[in-house]
Parts: C-alpha cells; sequence; structure tokens
C-alpha cells in the first residue's frame, strides 16, 4: 500500500470528545484534539510499556495512557509522569491537516509532498454524509469500484433510476504531477430512465432531470468523486478510501448536491447515500480478493474500464516509487 499520500482519518466531528482509534495503513492511530482544539494524530503505542493510548483519555487537551496515567500532548511529548520522575518519552506523531469537514494524515515518512485534496464544489452544495464503515475489501479494489461507471446499472438497480449498461466514452486527462486525474464524458440527455409514476414523483422531489454530463475526479489518497450535472443543478457523490491493513479498507461516503434544498430532498438523498454505499459495499466484499489482497483483480478491460486503468498506472507507478526508496 502507499503510504505517502493524504489519507482521510475522521470526519471533523468524530472529534469532539475522546480519543478516537483507527487503523490506518497498518498502524493504529489515535486522533484527539489539543487544548486550542487542533487535529492531532500520533501512534497508539505507548512507548513506556505500549498500552493503548486510543483507550486513555483526555486531560486539558493531552493524551493520558490508560495503564500508567502518562501524559503527551500534541507533539507526542511526555509531559507528565504521575508515579514521580520524568521522562524525555515522545509518542510517533503523524501530520494532520483539518479541511472541509475531513481529518486527514500522512502516514508516510518526511514531510508531505502537497496539502490535500480540496474541491471547490464542496463549499458550495448541501453536504451529507455518512459514518465511516471498514469494509473487509482491500484499497485498490475499492477504489476501482467507486471510479466505474458501468457497474452502476447492475450493483446499484435497488436504489438508482434505470439506466443504460452501456457506458459513453470518457476523456482521461492525468495531472502533470501524476498524483491525481480527471476523467469527462458527455451524456444522452434524451436517454430513457424510468417512466413510471413513482419514478417520476421522485424525480420531481429530488430536483432531478436528464443528466448532461458525468465528471470524475480521483487525487491519490483515495478520494474520489462522480460530479453529475442537470438540468437543475448537480450531484457530486464521493467516496474517501482509506487502507486499515492490506485486507481492510475505512470509507466515509458524501453527497453533495445544489438541488432539492429542502426536508424531504434531504431525507430522500440521505436515505439514497446510505443505499448506494450499502449497495457498494455488498459489492466490494463479494470480490475473490482472497488471490489478490494488495494487488490489482484480473487485468482484463474494455473501453468503459479507463478511468480505473488511470487510477491502476498512477497506484503502480507510487508504489514502486516507494518499494525503491
Amino acid at each position: 500500500m502507499i503510504r505517502d499520500a493524504w489519507y482521510a482519518a475522521a470526519w471533523a466531528h468524530e472529534l469532539t470528545g475522546d480519543p478516537l482509534g483507527r487503523r490506518i495503513c497498518g498502524e493504529p492511530v489515535t486522533l484527539f484534539r489539543d487544548r486550542r482544539g487542533r487535529a492531532r494524530c500520533v501512534h497508539s503505542v505507548c512507548p513506556h510499556r505500549g498500552a493503548d493510548l486510543s483507550r486513555g483519555r483526555l486531560r486539558a487537551g493531552e493524551l493520558e495512557c490508560p495503564l500508567h496515567g502518562w501524559r503527551f500532548d500534541g507533539a507526542g511529548l511526555c509531559t507528565h509522569v504521575p508515579s514521580g520522575g520524568r521522562s524525555s518519552a515522545r509518542a510517533r506523531t503523524f501530520e494532520v491537516r483539518e479541511q472541509q469537514g475531513l481529518i486527514w494524515i500522512w502516514p508516510g515518512s518526511g514531510e508531505p509532498a502537497s496539502p490535500p485534496p480540496r474541491h471547490a464544489f464542496r463549499d458550495e452544495g448541501e453536504v451529507l454524509r455518512t459514518p465511516p464503515r471498514r469494509w473487509r475489501a482491500p484499497f485498490v479494489h475499492v477504489m476501482e469500484q467507486a471510479l466505474d461507471a458501468a457497474h452502476v446499472a447492475y450493483v446499484h438497480r435497488g436504489s438508482t433510476a434505470t439506466v443504460a449498461p452501456v457506458v459513453p466514452e470518457a476523456r482521461v486527462t492525468v495531472d502533470a504531477d501524476r498524483r491525481g486525474f480527471t476523467s469527462e464524458s458527455a451524456l444522452d440527455a434524451s436517454a430513457s430512465t424510468d417512466s413510471g409514476l413513482l419514478a417520476r414523483a421522485r424525480a420531481a422531489a429530488l430536483g432531478l432531470g436528464p443528466t448532461l454530463a458525468r465528471r470524475v475526479r480521483f487525487d491519490m489518497g483515495g478520494a474520489a468523486h462522480v460530479h453529475i450535472t442537470y438540468r437543475s443543478g448537480w450531484d457530486a457523490l464521493g467516496i474517501f478510501a482509506t487502507p486499515a491493513d492490506a485486507h481492510t479498507t475505512w470509507v466515509f461516503g458524501e453527497s453533495v448536491r445544489t438541488r432539492a434544498r429542502h426536508p424531504l430532498g434531504r431525507a430522500l438523498q440521505r436515505r439514497y447515500l446510505r443505499r448506494v454505499m450499502a449497495e457498494d459495499r455488498v459489492a466490494a466484499e463479494a470480490l475473490h480478493t482472497d488471490r489478490f489482497p494488495e494487488g490489482f483483480p484480473l487485468a482484463l478491460s474494455v473501453a468503459s474500464d479507463r478511468a480505473a486503468n488511470a487510477f491502476r498506472a498512477l497506484y503502480r507507478r507510487w508504489r514502486d516509487a516507494e518499494q525503491v526508496a
């Protein structure tokens, strides 16, 4: 797995009380806010006797070990030894950024190569989010599914209006630093969808209509957004995937939209987001990942796999570079 990248570790609202424990890239980490309210992240293994710091508590913005009461500040420095004496112990820390409602951490070595990804539309629309879930699927499999347009007609039959299985050709543009890409395709606004009364009522309540364009944005570190433009506005469905270890992945889901910004639209969109995430989870966990837990699935591809193939190329490049280093 790639370590030199920004990964979503928590929603900002999760850091409001007790320390929060997570496993990121195979490492147990503890997230908390210091006395100034800044998000901090330390390795969960106490340098004294190896206790789990995520099971401790906060005392005036410092992390107190649950075993002996040693305290560590946001920089990882030991500030207090209750049993007497002083210690120069230091808990390992990770770079943290809080941005657009997310807590990002950099689990790699050295200084971050760039800031976490920022998307202007996330400041413009109404945002709904799902609690993070740990899926029993490797990171690359989760990401490929997030970037896959062809699976919608089959995996999301229960949540999405009928769509044609044929995927329009997309133009993929890779960033100059090769840490992300954009995939864009025009959609046929005249394509038919469900014409039943219930489907039409749902579309009217949600402000849906003919779709004009589909834009996928991927940033290294597991951030993927599918931006869909309608005549009446736009939607952006996002997945932030973070490897917990070689076999499981933390997944954060969000919906950003400019349409149907009313209580009914909000309720329907929240239900839709939960169902979409649940359907994707079932599909991802059903893959035969035991054959290639950290590698990619079979290499057979068609034109609709263009975005997933761009992800494969970038991921392999940065993974191989880390292994050489």
